[in-house]
Parts: C-alpha cells; sequence; structure tokens
C-alpha cells in the first residue's frame, strides 16, 4: 500500500526522534568515560555535577513523548546537534580554577536546579531539534522564553570557572553560539502557533530578563 504524505511526515518524525536518542545516549557513554578517570581530583564534585546536569538531560529526551511535528530543516538539525551535543564533548575540570570550586558548585546547581524546573514543566514535551509537542506557559516560562538554555548556560560556564583550559573554551564558546542561533530558529519554528504567540506577549525575554 502506498503511503500518503501524512503517514510519510510521521515516519519522518519517528525516525527523526530515534536518530537524535541514539547519538545522544553514545555521545553521553563517551563523556562518562572521560569524566570517570576525574572523580579522584579535587574538581570531582564539579565533574560529578556536570554528569547528573547531563543525565537529566539523556533521560527527559529517552522518556519525551512523540512530536506531532519535528523541523525537518538541516540548519534547524544542525544548530540543534551542535548546542545540545558540543557539551558532551568537554574535558573534565582540572589544574587551577577561576574562582572557589564552591561558588562554581553553586553557579552550577543553579544552573541544573534551573533547567530542571522547565523540563518538569515541559514534562514529556522535551526535545533536542525544533519539535511541537505542546506550548508550555507555565513555570519558569513565566519568567524567560528559554529557561532550558539559561540553565545549560550556567552549567557550561560553571565548569569552565572550576577548570579552565582552551579546548573547553572553544568547545563552550561555539556551544553558546550555536544556542542562541538555535533558540532563533525555534522561535521561527513556533511562530505560526498561537500558543507560542500568547507565550511571546507575556515573557517578553528570551534568556536573561530585562536584557536579552
Amino acid at each position: 500500500m502506498e503511503q500518503t504524505p501524512q503517514h510519510y511526515k510521521k515516519s519522518q518524525c519517528f525516525y527523526a526522534d530515534m536518530l537524535e536518542k541514539v547519538v545522544l545516549v553514545c555521545l553521553f557513554l563517551w563523556l562518562l568515560s572521560r569524566m570517570w578517570t576525574s572523580f579522584e581530583s579535587a574538581s570531582w564534585i564539579i565533574n560529578g555535577l556536570y554528569v547528573i546536569d547531563q543525565i537529566l538531560v539523556l533521560v527527559f529526551c529517552l522518556l519525551r513523548r512523540p512530536a506531532t511535528k519535528i523541523s525537518l530543516s538541516l540548519w534547524d538539525w544542525t544548530l540543534a546537534f551542535g548546542a545540545s551535543f558540543l557539551p558532551l564533548l568537554v574535558k573534565p575540570a582540572t589544574g587551577s580554577p577561576l574562582v572557589p570550586l564552591q561558588v562554581a558548585a553553586v553557579l552550577m546547581l543553579m544552573g541544573v536546579t534551573l533547567h530542571l524546573s522547565a523540563k518538569l514543566t515541559l514534562r514529556r514535551g522535551f526535545g533536542v531539534v525544533a519539535a511541537n509537542r505542546g506550548i508550555v506557559l507555565s513555570g519558569p516560562y513565566r519568567l524567560v522564553r528559554h529557561p532550558m538554555y539559561a540553565g545549560y548556560f550556567m552549567t557550561q560556564l560553571a565548569i569552565l570557572l572550576a577548570g579552565p583550559n582552551t579546548y573547553n573554551v572553544c568547545i563552550v564558546s561555539m556551544a553558546w553560539v550555536l544556542q542562541v542561533l538555535r533558540l532563533h530558529a525555534e522561535e521561527r519554528f513556533y511562530s505560526r502557533d498561537a500558543a507560542y504567540a500568547e507565550l511571546c506577549k507575556r515573557t517578553r525575554y528570551r534568556i536573561i530578563p530585562y536584557i536579552y
């Protein structure tokens, strides 16, 4: 039986969802193998919190519900994969921290708390590539339109402060640039959704209240 365009579109969404999950699991296992040897260093708490942070991303991605509409744009996929998966390539925090490790740990916990609250608000609506799993207007989304990304910025800044090195600075900087481009791409994707238009009216700022 020949597939209709609607069936073909659902098939594309399914395989796109599966591809995201497979890549995410593989990169997380690679991150864990690199972080494991660093847990005997002074920065073990930062590295451990960072692993927990990425576990949360993994769990919510694996448990999310299927998308009714997902972006099939190569540009959107490039931005989403780059912004989401580059942080999994960081090296463990080692060497002399720029701030006391306790300060970096507090910043890390604040970031984890922020993006976890966003994930709990979305519940199974969380995803990597822009996909419509329902628009949420409550929780931290009343403060900024992209609280999850704001939390990511904080956790990634924390690991840079705890153990700066040129490699991690390059990786995280690229991730931040892609993250900003990604959120603009997502807003274009959701722009035709009346619920998202309502969110934009209620929540003016994207990442940082009164700034951006």
